[in-house]
């Protein structure tokens, strides 16, 4: 940036968005091995590999950011009982099917069963509510309706990131105004590529490889149109 010129005004710029993350870190110990064992089995073996990473509990910050007028995400995992109250002060809320069947009370089997159980917790005060349905993709239930995001397809190592990656890209398309439906598409290749690495925060996809991959979707989906589209 060049020096500025004396008298002349100051140059502006728009303003950055700013996340704000509360929570812990821990670390991971990851362990490969041919297959996986069975109930109370013990197996030997393997490659191990030791990462800091895993899953912080940012539900706290929640009635601060509220009392702010900021915009409030919550990933409600690790899932424990005090999530319950806490389901009103979130303007977005992220469970994955277990977790919204718990906070919810209503049987998840399915993206029909997770929207009846989406709407649940929007009357309980839920602004938007994000189901992630694993290989489903996700679903969002909103004011105005439904939103389904399909997932990736993509090579799967190891999916002990993928809920941390889906809420940080969320985190990220929500930050830069994105409407949902392209929010989510940004969020759901974000979560599929930190399946495709071993361990929690080695594999969390940095912005140009997940730009990378949604271009690579784009012209596959758009060479399969022509096809469609041709005599």
């Amino acid at each position: 940036v060049p020096p500025p010129v004396p008298g002349a005004p100051l140059p502006t710029r728009a303003p950055a968005p700013r996340i704000l993350v509360v929570g812990s870190a821990n670390v991971d110990f990851t362990v490969a091995a041919e297959r996986l064992p069975r109930p109370g089995e013990t197996v030997t073996g393997g490659t191990l590999l030791v990462s800091r990473g895993g899953k912080g509990a940012n539900a706290w910050v929640l009635g601060e950011g509220r009392r702010r007028g900021r915009v409030t995400l919550l990933n409600p995992a690790p899932m424990r009982d005090e999530a319950r109250d806490l389901v009103a002060l979130a303007d977005y809320l992220t469970p994955n099917e277990t977790e919204t069947e718990r906070l919810a009370g209503v049987v998840v089997r399915g993206a029909e069963s997770a929207a009846a159980a989406a709407r649940a917790l929007r009357s309980r005060g839920a602004g938007t509510v994000i189901v992630t349905l694993g290989a489903q993709g996700a679903l969002a239930c909103t004011a105005d309706g439904l939103v389904r995001a399909p997932a990736l397809p993509v090579a799967v190592v190891d999916t002990t990131a993928a809920g941390d990656a889906f809420n940080a890209g969320l985190a990220v398309a929500l930050g830069e105004a994105r409407a949902l439906p392209d929010a989510l598409r940004f969020t759901s290749a974000t979560a599929a590529l930190a399946c495709t690495r071993r361990g929690a925060q080695p594999s969390l996809p940095r912005r140009d490889q997940v730009e990378t991959l949604l271009g690579a979707r784009g012209a596959a989906e758009a060479r399969l149109n022509r096809r469609r589209a041709a005599p």
